[in-house]
């Protein structure tokens, strides 16, 4: 039986605990998709640092074969970077001697429009020549300098970076969109930055080593035909000196000097002489174990050094190697080219067996008693060799003739 009371709320009531749970609803949405926005950037984020690392794992093994060509390093980085890294266009572009940049490099656009846009170089704005502060241009920014580049390059949203090496631009890497969010991938952003500031960071590494080697190939070898240089050979030479007194072996010096490689010079010209040398050096390296040096020392003067040698025959059997091999015509066109060589061996410790205290001293020694055993083979009528003797307190120098 009912007392006659009323216990339901009333309709104020009612609305009051609506709104309430409406606002906790409300708010814990909002915290929900602030949570899943930060998470979704996180991703973005390690997915970019995935991407980029990756990328530049790929680099690295792609540009370690593109030799000295370092245009190619610049068109591997331009073929990779727009599957990597999400973009639709990438550029390298080149300084000028005029201070103007051309684009050398062009991936991801129509192939009249790529020509058309590698043919212009213009000057770029200070804002894509700074090595710490990648350029970022989006719809948000409003940058005329970087607009006028954008409309340039018909790359509306891009990210750049300089190469910079030793304080020179020596590039500047310039990636980007047509449109500002690709399918699944947020706007451009200074996480896209670093990626490409990583990048053109790696490449200014790899130039900057690259060349590091070709100096130290320069100092070290002959220009024309890339054979060791003097200074090379002579180092090489004093390490086998080294290596023969400790394992108690010989090392053997044979030096070279082309016989009718003058008249060739006189009589076609230098640039076929070039020709003939750089054939004549590949032929003397064929010669030659892994562990010998074939050193050209000037004009046509070669020196070749035989390491950890047993006895005289294996410089013997070098030597005739070398004359057999230049019995063959270097051909040029329709011209058969013969050039003989006189050789002069001399044999460490034999040929210099009072020790000096100066190393390199008894290197020079060495080379003199070959260059003076080579001269012997051209008075006995060229085209052989001739082993340098021993020296002794009546005749400390000479040579002894031995011919095939």
């Amino acid at each position: 039986m009912s007392d006659g009371s009323d216990t339901r709320p009333d309709a104020g009531e009612l609305a009051r605990q609506v709104a309430y749970y409406r606002e906790r609803n409300e708010a814990l949405a909002a915290t929900l998709l602030q949570t899943d926005a930060a998470l979704s950037s996180q991703r973005h984020e390690l997915e970019q640092k995935r991407r980029g690392f990756s990328l530049l794992a790929r680099l690295t093994g792609a540009m370690s074969t593109t030799g000295d060509d370092e245009l190619q390093a610049f068109r591997d980085a331009g073929a990779e970077i727009n599957p990597a890294l999400a973009m639709q266009r990438t550029v390298v572009l080149i300084p000028q001697d005029d201070g103007r940049f051309r684009p050398a490099v062009v991936f991801g656009y129509p192939q009249e429009q790529a020509t058309a846009i590698g043919a212009q170089a213009r000057e770029l704005p200070a804002q894509l020549l700074q090595p710490d502060t990648p350029a970022v241009l989006t719809k948000a920014m409003d940058d005329p300098a970087l607009a006028d580049v954008a409309e340039w390059l018909e790359v509306p949203y891009f990210v750049a970076a300089p190469v910079v090496v030793e304080d020179n631009v020596e590039a500047v890497l310039l990636t980007g969109r047509t449109l500002e969010r690709n399918p699944f991938m947020p706007r451009l952003d200074q996480g896209d930055a670093e990626t490409v500031q990583a990048i053109a960071t790696f490449l200014a590494t790899l130039l900057y080593q690259r060349r590091v080697y070709e100096l130290r190939t320069i100092v070290n070898h002959d220009v024309l035909t890339g054979l060791p240089n003097r200074r090379l050979v002579r180092s090489r030479l004093l390490h086998a000196m080294v290596l023969a007194r400790r394992e108690h072996c010989q090392v053997a010096v044979l030096y070279l000097d082309l016989d009718g490689f003058k008249e060739i010079n006189d009589t076609m010209g230098h640039a076929v002489g070039d020709a003939t040398l750089r054939n004549i050096a590949r032929r003397l390296e064929g010669c030659t174990r892994e562990t010998d040096t074939v050193g050209r020392i000037g004009g046509d003067e070669f020196l070749v050094v035989l390491p950890a040698v047993d006895h005289a025959q294996a410089a013997t059997r070098v030597a005739e190697d070398m004359l057999a091999t230049l019995a063959h015509p270097v051909r040029w066109r329709d011209t058969e080219l013969r050039v003989g060589v006189s050789i002069g061996i001399a044999l460490y410790p034999d040929h210099v067996p009072d020790r000096m205290d100066d190393e390199a001293g008894e290197a020079d020694r060495l080379i003199r008693r070959a260059d003076e055993a080579m001269y012997q083979s051209k008075s006995n009528g060229r085209n052989g060799y001739c082993f340098a003797h021993p020296p002794t307190a009546e005749d400390p120098g000479g040579a002894q003739t031995e011919r095939r």
